[in-house]
């Protein structure tokens, strides 16, 4: 496994994730143009990019989760599921 920066890597994911929310509809090109110019970039190891692309993937994945699930705006959902809240 090679050397990773992990500074290097939170600020690309911090990146991504501006470009990816420019244009919401557009969220899986965004991100995919991003990690293909990492990969034509210098200084980019492969174990680096990786981690940018299931860095930025999980922000958006419970990013999307957190804004239906827990609002009950969601299908079937009711309005406030949290057991801890009374």
């Amino acid at each position: 496994m090679a050397k990773i920066d992990h500074e290097k890597v939170t600020e690309a994911v911090h990146a991504c994730l501006e470009q990816c929310y420019e244009k919401p509809a557009e969220i899986l090109p965004a991100l995919a143009g991003f990690i293909e110019r990492l990969e034509d970039g210098v200084g980019w190891n492969e174990d680096e990019i990786r981690l940018v692309e299931e860095g930025v993937r999980k922000v958006l994945v419970f990013g999307v989760l957190d804004s239906t699930r827990y609002r009950g705006d969601a299908p079937n959902s009711p309005a406030d599921d949290n057991p801890l809240r009374g």
